[in-house]
């Protein structure tokens, strides 16, 4: 019975977490100017969202400032790999070890 609670909580949680954003996936292709009355299925708004030049700008630069993060993080994760694994004579081997394992 305790774990049956559990997964309805569960269960309850993440549908309170989650329906809003599903709300907003669904009404985000209404065709009508408001929320609650549903126009019919449309990507007119996606259309204009595409088109607006200044959202593109904002869209190019996210994405190059992800690209640049991701390739910056790959670049220092691979450094401790490095000295863990190829570096025999690295002095400071068992701290970083003792750090990470903890």
């Amino acid at each position: 019975m305790k774990n049956a609670m559990k997964k309805i909580y569960l269960i309850l949680m993440l549908f309170y977490l989650y329906a809003p954003i599903l709300v907003l996936i669904v009404l985000s292709f209404n065709e009508a100017r408001s929320r609650v009355v549903w126009g019919g299925f449309s990507l007119k708004w996606y259309a204009d969202l595409f088109s607006n030049e200044t959202v593109m700008n904002a869209l190019r630069t996210t994405l190059v400032i992800a690209s640049y993060r991701r390739l910056r993080q790959r670049c220092w994760g691979r450094l401790p790999v490095w000295a863990f694994t190829g570096c025999a004579k690295f002095r400071a081997r068992w701290s970083w070890g003792s750090t990470i394992s903890r």
